[in-house]
């Protein structure tokens, strides 16, 4: 259902081999973001992070599929 927004195939076939059943998974849906920050904050979760970009209709898209108006 995501690809039809402009989520790579290659991202969605990465995300389904890495979340296992158990552990939390968390998306985050971030614009303008200083990227070394947020990642030195997740870092301290442990985490995997996968992460991918959207052009600017695309991301338009997902917002409008997961119901969330731009702040």
């Amino acid at each position: 259902r995501f690809t039809d927004i402009g989520i790579d195939d290659a991202f969605i076939r990465q995300l389904a081999k890495t979340i296992t059943p158990g552990p939390s998974a968390l998306f985050l849906l971030i614009d303008r973001w200083d990227e070394p920050t947020v990642l030195a904050q997740l870092a301290a979760f442990d985490a995997t992070i996968l992460r991918t970009s959207l052009a600017a209709d695309e991301e338009a898209r997902l917002r409008a599929v997961l119901g969330d108006d731009p702040i």
